[in-house]
């Protein structure tokens, strides 16, 4: 799951035509995203419709809607679920 994401946000894989928004160098963020101060991407990125504390720190994840990740959080390599 976290390979397919990556190779679709890096541009390793096409990406279909009907996904109306395009990553912006791995980077692809719902744009009804909460996004608290400070948050930090590395890496490729893929965050719906969810909610991300302030200092917030993302590296190569997937967070789903309605995800919360909390303040200061480091989240490396993995799938945040809905709460």
């Amino acid at each position: 799951y976290l390979t397919l994401h990556e190779s679709l946000l890096l541009g390793k894989m096409v990406i279909w035509p009907e996904l109306l928004v395009q990553p912006d160098n791995g980077l692809l963020i719902d744009k009804r995203c909460v996004l608290g101060q400070g948050c930090r991407f590395d890496g490729w990125n893929c965050v719906g419709n969810a909610s991300l504390g302030d200092y917030v720190h993302l590296s190569r994840s997937v967070v789903w809607d309605r995800g919360r990740v909390p303040s200061y959080s480091r989240i490396n390599s993995k799938i945040v679920l809905p709460q």
